[in-house]
């Protein structure tokens, strides 16, 4: 149980996971705590518990954030990032404003699967939005236990004392402003907002027909639930309250409340910076993909680029050959599906229904045909389509996207091979074998053979990517962005696999 003390307090974790250092959270309203102080969690479970007694003080309208009151204190728990956007899809809250809860009570349930491949990401914040409460903050590292393991540890100030003078100073109102984002002032922007009202010395007041917030209280903001559309007014009293009223409309009206703003230091698809320190046993470090700890011996698993002959004497048996590959390619995906729901379940399989999906991709079909037009090969033409389409994506420097890429350059990959006689079969996996990569596609992950295949670890990918998801479905042992020097390891060299720690020993 969370320990409590008149000075001091102990929250659990609300969820099974990997602890990330808040600055390594690719958010600039949570990175650089304007919402306040803690750590986040790459979750392991779909299930959030309550980290200590406290009371609900709010459920947002789209499931996918809540705050708790403990101890005076204001706890925010902000699955995902982006995750408003899903307008609720995917979470199922248990709870509702007022409620009194119990250290371990269950809060809110979520489709890991579906916000992993919908949201920007899964890293959950879990932070103290009322720091003027706290002296000191210490984080957990490492992973943790939801309900069980101790998260954070704070050292409490005295509360102010109630019925303090009122400020005294200017009044100043602004003009109203309509909210013009979509998702409205979610946690992100009235993280922003109360970041700026913090910085005077005036009262800050939020004010939405005749409710009215803290502007200081990320929380209070949240309580207005104020939507896209929506008009309000900003109001402040003291010293410098008209500086402090200029300073929030400029914030309400900026890209960052609107919710598109983020650090232009950090591009949105680059990656959390590695978290992998040398282990006092030697063991390679990276993240926890899938549970369970497999021994085996170590299998480089690499794809070849093809040699492809680039033109063609006759288009039209260029354009046939292209669509058997394609109508093939969906045959295979159909076996896949199949399959998954024998040895995982359906929604897995979804992966590979949206796969098909990308095979009508009509400027991919298109881009294919018109250079089989001008003379090129069908394999050439579909290589260049597919590749040309994957670098536009990831040209848009956006996380969830990034993984669009992935699927298309697997069904280009699959295609491909199908068209040069490969038939998309996979590498020749000796028995007991621990996979090494830099990266495996969806389509890598599914056709292991679990019989060969104890575990695998990649350098590339997160906890959230489709091949984890996969691999969690098919209970493989995973690991993913390890310690590059596994590469380097030579095949045959016995390892051990802790998908629970996210080692390679």
């Amino acid at each position: 149980m969370p320990s409590h003390s008149p000075d001091s307090l102990t929250l659990l974790a609300p969820l099974s996971g990997l602890v990330v250092p808040l600055d390594q959270v690719p958010d600039p309203a949570f990175a650089q705590r304007l919402a306040g102080d803690g750590v986040a969690l790459e979750p392991l479970d779909q299930r959030l518990v309550a980290p200590s007694d406290g009371r609900v003080l709010h459920v947002h309208r789209a499931g996918h954030a809540l705050t708790l009151a403990v101890s005076g204190l204001e706890v925010l728990i902000h699955v995902g990032l982006d995750t408003v956007k899903l307008n609720g899809k995917g979470f199922d809250p248990r709870v509702k404003a007022g409620d009194d809860v119990r250290a371990g009570d269950l809060l809110l349930t979520f489709d890991a699967d579906y916000v992993a491949t919908h949201a920007r990401s899964l890293i959950t914040p879990v932070i103290v939005t009322n720091m003027e409460r706290v002296g000191t903050l210490q984080g957990r590292t490492g992973r943790v236990v939801g309900g069980r393991d101790p998260l954070i540890h704070l050292r409490l100030e005295a509360a102010a004392p109630e019925g303090a003078s009122p400020v005294a100073g200017e009044s100043v109102e602004s003009v109203p402003i309509v909210i013009t984002s979509e998702t409205g002032l979610h946690a992100r922007p009235a993280a922003a907002v109360a970041g700026a009202a913090r910085r005077f010395t005036s009262e800050v007041r939020l004010v939405k027909g005749n409710r009215e917030a803290n502007a200081r209280s990320v929380v209070s903001i949240m309580t207005l639930e104020v939507a896209g559309g929506d008009t309000v007014t900003v109001a402040a009293r003291g010293d410098d309250a008209s500086a402090a009223v200029a300073a929030i409309v400029e914030t309400l009206t900026s890209g960052l409340a609107a919710g598109h703003g983020r650090d232009p230091k950090r591009p949105a698809s680059a990656p959390i910076p590695a978290r992998r320190p040398a282990s006092s046993d030697g063991s390679l470090k990276g993240v926890p993909a899938s549970p369970g700890v497999a021994i085996g011996a170590v299998f480089h698993l690499r794809h070849d680029d093809e040699v492809l002959e680039e033109r063609a004497t006759d288009p039209s048996h260029e354009r046939r050959a292209l669509d058997a590959a394609i109508a093939a390619a969906h045959l295979q995906l159909e076996a896949l599906q199949a399959r998954l729901a024998t040895e995982a379940d359906a929604d897995r399989g979804a992966i590979f229904a949206a796969h098909q999906e990308l095979l009508e991709d009509p400027e991919l079909l298109d881009g294919a045909a018109e250079l089989m037009r001008g003379g090129a090969s069908a394999a050439y033409a579909w290589r260049q389509a597919y590749l040309e389409q994957v670098n536009r994506v990831l040209a848009l420097q956006n996380e969830l996207l990034a993984g669009r890429a992935a699927d298309l350059r697997d069904v280009g990959r699959r295609v491909l091979h199908l068209l040069v006689g490969r038939e998309g079969a996979s590498q020749d996996v000796p028995p007991d074998s621990i996979v090494v990569a830099e990266d495996l596609a969806p389509s890598d992950a599914a056709s292991l053979d679990r019989t060969r295949v104890r575990g695998f670890c990649t350098t590339m990918g997160s906890a959230t990517s489709h091949v984890a998801i996969l691999a969690r479905g098919l209970g493989i042992p995973a690991v993913a962005g390890i310690d590059p020097r596994v590469l380097e390891l030579p095949s045959g060299t016995r390892v051990v696999l802790d998908g629970d720690a996210g080692t390679l020993r």
